[in-house]
């Protein structure tokens, strides 16, 4: 797009300077929402709260985020235990699959009201549950939600194998769902 807007602008700088303003104008336009794009792309891939404020931090903002986005939600965060810096990708998987957890239940949990998401730091384990009090899974069957076209679970699981961990998910009529994670980490 830039390079034919730039071929338009030498073709009309002599003969419609008027035009080849508008040009650069919308040169420097495209270059402003590239620029922007690359930021957003850059943040989404590892966003810099986790190296700047840490795990804990990052996490209690995406319970922010998720209850600004959600009209009647209330989602808190609490943390337990002696908090340790786990390594970068250790602390990437946690984020992602607290923040697919947040994403699904804002998707496809529209009558949930609180979600409880807690981070609790052992001596050898790190634990993030995300509790709502919604409606459940009609089927806790992972494999055909994969099958069905509902990746995000998959890659839920499959990070937590990543780094030994265990991904469970319990969901009753009675008390709503519950993701559990456990990672194993040494000290």
């Amino acid at each position: 797009g830039l390079h034919q807007r730039i071929e338009l602008y030498q073709n009309e700088l002599a003969e419609a300077p008027q035009q080849a303003e508008q040009r650069l104008l919308e040169i420097d336009q495209i270059i402003d929402h590239s620029i922007e794009d690359v930021r957003t792309i850059s943040v989404a891939l590892r966003p810099p709260i986790l190296d700047d404020l840490g795990l804990p931090a990052a996490i209690e903002s995406l319970c922010k985020a998720s209850a600004k986005s959600v009209p009647g939600l209330n989602c808190s965060f609490s943390l337990s235990g002696k908090q340790q810096r786990l390594s970068s990708d250790m602390e990437l998987a946690i984020y992602r699959i607290v923040q697919e957890a947040l994403s699904n239940i804002r998707k496809h949990v529209p009558k949930a009201t609180q979600v409880k998401v807690e981070l609790a730091f052992a001596k050898t384990e790190v634990k993030a549950t995300i509790r709502n009090d919604g409606s459940t899974f009609a089927n806790q069957d992972v494999q055909g939600y994969v099958r069905s076209g509902h990746l995000g679970l998959a890659g839920m699981y499959e990070r937590a194998r990543l780094f030994g961990g265990t991904l469970k998910i319990k969901a009753t009529e009675s008390e709503g769902t519950t993701i559990t994670l456990r990672l194993p980490y040494e000290t």
